[in-house]
């Protein structure tokens, strides 16, 4: 296991446990369809679009993001927790990702952040290939 791998378990497990720890029902704000800004440490700005649905804390749903350079295109299917206005969610690439050396990784992106009345913001860790990336995302509802 390299360590880029088992600093996003360790964040991924920070968030699960924190979020488990509150019983306060969460606010129907959160599901229905988010577009906004993506920003990227490497890959740079872009659009990011998700669709959410909510079925008691569990949220879930779908995702894009398109970066203007390079025209690099993310997406897959999301899962999470929102809890009060704590947002939890995994970002899982459809297809995986798959490295030079043949290795598949999926679920890579964990993002933390604050749902508001009609906008939701927060920062990721991305697992690459070949290292740990940071980034935040920053959405109004569509």
């Amino acid at each position: 296991m390299t360590a880029a791998y088992r600093v996003l378990t360790v964040v991924l497990m920070t968030i699960v446990a924190g979020a488990c720890r509150s019983h306060t029902a969460p606010s129907d704000t959160v599901a229905g369809h988010w577009k906004g800004t993506i920003v990227d440490a490497v890959s740079g700005t872009g659009v990011f679009e998700a669709t959410i649905e909510r079925k008691g804390p569990g949220v879930s749903g779908t995702w894009s993001a398109r970066f203007q350079a390079g025209g690099e295109v993310r997406a897959g299917s999301l899962s999470g927790t929102l809890l009060n206005t704590k947002l939890a969610i995994v970002f899982s690439y459809d297809p995986p990702m798959v490295c030079a050396n043949g290795a598949t990784i999926e679920s890579t992106m964990a993002f933390e952040g604050t749902l508001q009345s009609n906008a939701w913001s927060g920062s990721y860790l991305t697992l690459t290939c070949s290292n740990v990336r940071t980034g935040t995302i920053d959405v109004t509802r569509e």
